[in-house]
């Protein structure tokens, strides 16, 4: 698996989440405990994780969304 987006808010792992399932892409959420409790910080960011085949269809997917909502993309791993 590889880190495809970190974020700290969890909202934005949220939206990230509901971009790679609507795409078809298997993920993983590390730091997921920290992310359902809404209890993220600097320190404990929220990493989204993907197959390694799936890499460049999720970053697409992923900065599709988030140039929808009006975000850039943001830094991977």
């Amino acid at each position: 698996m590889v880190t495809v987006y970190t974020t700290t808010d969890p909202k934005q792992a949220t939206l990230v989440e509901m971009a790679l399932r609507d795409a078809g892409i298997d993920f993983q959420i590390d730091n997921e405990n920290a992310a359902a409790a809404w209890m993220t910080s600097p320190a404990v960011p929220i990493k989204v994780l993907v197959k390694k085949e799936d890499q460049q269809s999720a970053i697409r997917a992923i900065e599709h969304a988030l140039r929808a909502i009006g975000e850039g993309p943001h830094p991977r791993g």
